[in-house]
């Protein structure tokens, strides 16, 4: 027998993720968030790694993927303080597109 409460956890997760179910351990455990990060060289001859979803969030690194393992940190550290302040945490809407002039 279901509890009220598991029907509503149930129906919300399959109006988010279609037919498939997922368990709350899976959201504990297997979630993973993505944000899309800008990376340019920077004029230090770093990589720089911008997050345009989190106005402020920006690392660097000698590498590639320097730059990226050290925004991973940022993202999660910029997100964390978010919380801490009762601040929302941003979505990742950012749209990148070329533009020719």
């Amino acid at each position: 027998m279901m509890r009220s409460g598991s029907a509503i956890w149930i129906a919300t997760t399959c109006r988010l993720f279609g037919s498939r179910l997922f368990t709350p351990d899976h959201f504990r455990y297997n979630l993973t968030m993505t944000r899309r990060v800008l990376l340019y060289p920077g004029e230090d001859g770093f990589v720089v790694a911008d997050v345009p979803s989190l106005p402020g969030c920006v690392s660097q690194g000698r590498t590639r993927d320097e730059a990226l393992t050290n925004v991973r940190d940022a993202i999660s550290l910029h997100e964390e303080v978010l919380r801490e302040r009762g601040q929302p945490v941003p979505d990742d809407r950012v749209e990148l597109v070329e533009v020719a002039v």
